[in-house]
């Protein structure tokens, strides 16, 4: 067993994080650990992968029945960055929030959106107005 650092297959190094790379049952799988590399770190991670990845499985499961539609949500980030924007800017903002994204999306939950059916969903928002495009 060699501990170099490039001879893992499920183990790669992303910066100075480890991340998994795993492709299972025609799933692929790319996270990351938040352990520093390190060969000691590599050779764990590299004897665990499937461990961590049934975690980071449950992780995303749990996370999504948390129950958050895109409005509200959509509303929770604008009031999180409005200390950083005018008022006026915050306003329109929010207003076009409201008359482009939850008036086509409506009360959706973001739990709901799969890759499957983002495509369908996202559709209806090529008709918006360059310059609202141009806000985002």
């Amino acid at each position: 067993m060699q501990t170099t650092l490039g001879n893992f297959k499920h183990a790669k190094i992303r910066g100075k994080y480890i991340q998994v790379h795993a492709c299972i049952n025609n799933v692929r799988y790319r996270f990351s650990t938040r352990l520093e590399v390190s060969a000691k770190n590599l050779l764990w991670v590299e004897n665990n992968y499937m461990e961590l990845i049934q975690k980071h499985e449950l992780e995303v499961e749990q996370n999504n029945t948390i129950g958050l539609d895109i409005a509200t949500y959509g509303r929770e980030i604008l009031e999180a960055h409005c200390e950083h924007r005018k008022e006026n800017t915050y306003i329109r903002y929010l207003n076009v929030f409201k008359k482009y994204i939850v008036s086509r999306i409506g009360y959706l939950e973001i739990a709901e959106i799969k890759p499957k059916n983002a495509r369908e969903i996202f559709s209806n928002f090529n008709d918006i107005p360059l310059q609202i495009k141009a806000l985002y």
